[in-house]
């Protein structure tokens, strides 16, 4: 496709993004009093499906974000023309369904409220064929990821090792669609998202202490860090990590670790928006687009901070804390 066949589809998402929340509507939303009102507050600038809020646990809280988030892509599909590289963004959303999925059919437990939504696998589909051991219903997406870990299951009873294929296989997807497009951005977000995951398995096999066969073995490919010194510093536990992320330009990400694990999982999610910022004021092609959908993703995930926060009477200070940067 030609950058210039998205000339239509961005012009009308910048209207969209006017009524995107800004950092002025989070501090307002931390100063009401209740969950209630500041509800109020986003259903008053058209937040989710104008369904009526009555708290009831968690369950409005989700139904009012999950109906903004569905309501954005259903647009942006409208005005975005076919065959755009979009979904890869909800790939993430479809492997840790089928992780959930998997946990479910193995444990007997529950499912349907743990699915993330929008998803390009729908999940009932996605239960059925793996509940009933019928992998060749599944969309191609997840058809053999679904069947590998499901063997794994069934036979090693090893969950890790189960993760550790659907991991893989959601950034092989990932990475498939950034090659087939032959798109510098859309190559860079995918590598950066892999070398971020990389650094995650780092701190969490350092505190569970886990081997360098296993570490490495659960390393993304990607450019630039070596994986194979980067297993051997986890397994040397978690100031081997800090010293090697201070030996190899990660210093910020070394300080955000020191603070806490929560720091350090905000210092990921603010390094993808960094680069998304870089193509949001684009003109042509479908990065803008993407930018916008991952910026709204970004802004309902802060948001489910700030209600949850308020739900649950946490000090302002503390939910300000866990914020991560803002699309506008």
């Amino acid at each position: 496709m030609k950058d210039t066949d998205f000339t239509y589809a961005v012009a009308y998402m910048r209207t969209m993004e006017n009524s995107m929340l800004g950092q002025g509507d989070i501090d307002a939303l931390l100063n009401f009093s209740s969950v209630e009102d500041a509800a109020k507050y986003l259903m008053d600038r058209s937040y989710g499906s104008g369904d009526k809020f009555e708290v009831d646990g968690k369950k409005d809280i989700d139904n009012l974000l999950r109906s903004e988030l569905e309501k954005t892509w259903r647009e942006v599909r409208e005005i975005c023309p076919k065959g755009a590289p979009i979904d890869v963004l909800l790939y993430q959303n479809d492997f840790q369904n089928l992780k959930t999925i998997l946990k479910a059919v193995f444990g007997n437990t529950g499912w349907e409220q743990l699915m993330l939504e929008p998803s390009t696998v729908e999940p009932r589909e996605m239960y059925l064929a793996v509940s009933e051991n019928k992998f060749d219903d599944l969309p191609a997406l997840v058809r053999r990821p679904a069947s590998e870990a499901y063997e794994v299951l069934a036979k090693l009873g090893d969950g890790q090792k189960a993760e550790i294929v659907i991991d893989n296989a959601c950034f092989s997807a990932m990475n498939t669609i950034a090659e087939k497009e032959k798109n510098a951005f859309l190559r860079d977000w995918v590598n950066l998202w892999a070398v971020l995951a990389n650094l995650k398995m780092m701190l969490r096999a350092a505190h569970a202490e886990k081997d360098r066969a296993f570490i490495e073995s659960a390393m993304l490919p990607m450019r630039g860090p070596d994986p194979a010194p980067m297993a051997e510093a986890a397994a040397g536990g978690v100031s081997s990590v800090l010293d090697w992320m201070n030996n190899n330009g990660y210093n910020d990400a070394a300080d955000a670790a020191q603070r806490s694990t929560s720091e350090f999982e905000k210092w990921c999610d603010n390094k993808l928006m960094e680069l998304i910022q870089s193509v949001k004021n684009n003109t042509f092609g479908f990065e803008p687009l993407l930018a916008f959908l991952y910026g709204k993703r970004a802004e309902i995930q802060g948001v489910r901070i700030v209600l949850y926060g308020l739900l649950n009477q946490i000090p302002k200070a503390t939910i300000k804390e866990r914020l991560r940067d803002m699309y506008v």
